[in-house]
């Protein structure tokens, strides 16, 4: 890319000496309009980006409706357009940079809301011919530049060189400033499209997040790359690299929480449909027929251009739980132990779900081990088709903690649901058939308790009924904006 820089004057010389001929001036002006090129051309090896500068005034100098330097070539042209091009995007990428615009455009002699258009016109004219390639690489600069402001999503596929890895850079630093990556997804593809190869631990991991861990190894190769041609002497790596700082440090110090695809047999009942965003999950706890099983899923950062887990990914444990009638207390030692075990942030995200054949006093006491272990869950999941998780925000709560006021209470009975609660009469809502184990009325539970965001809703089973009507539930009254806790035993 660097191939075209005008480092030395060789080839410089020659354009300038055969355009000059060409025009037919006297050998006294040529050899003067030559030496005004030359002294102009050495203002862009570095750029001087001060008020009042070398750069600037080259700028100005070899505009191309100067009738002063009316002869000279395609090189010296497309320096000064490279030039011109590289500081509106130091004037973008560096806020305290931003003045340089109204210099830019005071130098090229256009209003500021011309520059890129001008820019454009100038590279389009000179792509022509056998400057196409290194035009091209410029133009490319201010398309993306244009694209980005325009505050729509940018593809970055295909696009190469410094120009674009400073732009790429910023996107992924500004898009993380907050700690939350998910915008990166409508920025960049899938590296586990169709018909692509998948190794791990991508393949372990749901579309978004494989985009998420794809975008921060590019900006993190991206800004190897930028800090070589820096070390290289590039005059707008080093222009830009203080602009970058921050969002260098973010992506060092950002870390990504996978949102995995659990193994078919995993012990998580699967969601009637796929809508919303698959969920992350630090801890994965499913309560099986025959026992539990626990999946520890590591965050990674990158260094490098490369991935690297934060911790290890240990295969998942299974641990033996025995039925009510052969343990107590409620809290299952075995698994309270196995848990605590399990390092964790404190930001953690604890993810639990049950298989559809489980009981519900099952899960019920499993989530009392995860309290007992410091290990409650904060999200209940179902498992989309694809294997990935979805999620609703929920707590667990004791008996004695239900029933504050506001609460209402619903308790899954083989006949249908119970609805209680401080602020309302008591109901009852049958099951939609009056044969066992017919399905609930979710739609009637819905229309009985209505939608008051932010009210909390309590959750409970009868020990024999399913664990999957219990989440079923737990998932339609969250999607409604109430705050769902589970009760624990």
């Amino acid at each position: 890319m660097h191939g075209t820089r005008l480092r030395g004057r060789a080839a410089v010389i020659a354009v300038a000496t055969c355009l000059a001929a060409a025009s037919s001036p006297s050998r006294g002006e040529a050899q003067l309009e030559r030496a005004t090129v030359l002294r102009a051309l050495d203002a862009f090896d570095s750029y001087d980006l001060r008020g009042a500068s070398a750069t600037f005034d080259a700028i100005e100098l070899l505009t191309p409706t100067n009738p002063d330097v009316s002869g000279i070539g395609g090189e010296p042209r497309l320096a000064r357009a490279r030039a011109a091009t590289d500081i509106w995007l130091v004037s973008y990428l560096d806020p305290r940079q931003h003045r340089l615009e109204a210099r830019l455009a005071q130098a090229m002699g256009v209003p500021s809301f011309s520059i890129e258009p001008t820019l454009r016109d100038e590279l389009d004219r000179l792509g022509r011919g056998e400057l196409g390639e290194a035009a091209r690489d410029v133009r490319q600069g201010l398309a993306l530049r244009d694209a980005i402001e325009a505050g729509e999503p940018v593809s970055f596929a295909g696009t190469t060189g410094v120009r674009r890895d400073a732009l790429l850079v910023h996107v992924v630093g500004t898009a993380i400033q907050d700690g939350d990556d998910s915008e990166l997804v409508s920025w960049f593809e899938d590296p586990c499209g169709e018909g692509l190869p998948c190794d791990p631990p991508l393949s372990s991991w749901a579309p978004p997040s494989r985009i998420i861990a794809a975008a921060l190894v590019e900006a993190s190769a991206a800004y190897e790359r930028l800090d070589q041609s820096w070390n290289e002497g590039d005059a707008f790596a080093r222009a830009v690299w203080p602009a970058l700082q921050d969002d260098a440090r973010r992506l060092q110090n950002h870390v990504h929480h996978p949102m995995p695809i659990v193994a078919e047999g995993t012990p998580i009942s699967h969601a009637p449909y796929d809508d919303g965003d698959p969920a992350r999950a630090d801890l994965i706890v499913g309560v099986g027929e025959r026992g539990v099983r626990v999946l520890r899923i590591a965050p990674v950062r990158v260094r490098d251009g490369r991935l690297e887990p934060l911790g290890e990914s240990p295969p998942s444990i299974d641990v033996d739980v025995p039925s009510a009638a052969d343990a107590e207390p409620p809290a299952l030692d075995a698994l309270v132990e196995r848990l605590r075990n399990v390092e964790l942030a404190p930001e953690a995200v604890v993810a639990v779900g049950a298989a559809d054949d489980v009981p519900a006093e099952r899960l019920q006491r499993v989530l009392a081990s995860m309290v007992a272990a410091q290990r409650a869950p904060t999200t209940l999941v179902r498992t989309a088709s694809d294997g990935s998780l979805r999620e609703v925000p929920m707590r667990v709560i004791d008996d004695y903690a239900a029933g504050a006021p506001g609460d209402v209470f619903v308790e899954l009975r083989p006949t249908g649901y119970a609805v209680t609660g401080t602020d309302r009469d008591p109901a009852e809502i049958p099951r939609v058939a009056a044969m066992s184990l017919a399905p609930l009325d979710e739609d009637a539970l819905e229309a009985l308790i209505g939608s008051v965001p932010g009210r909390r809703v309590v959750v409970r089973a009868a020990g024999a009924l399913p664990a999957r009507e219990l989440i079923d539930t737990a998932f339609r009254v969250a999607e409604d904006g109430d705050l769902v806790a589970l009760v624990g035993q």
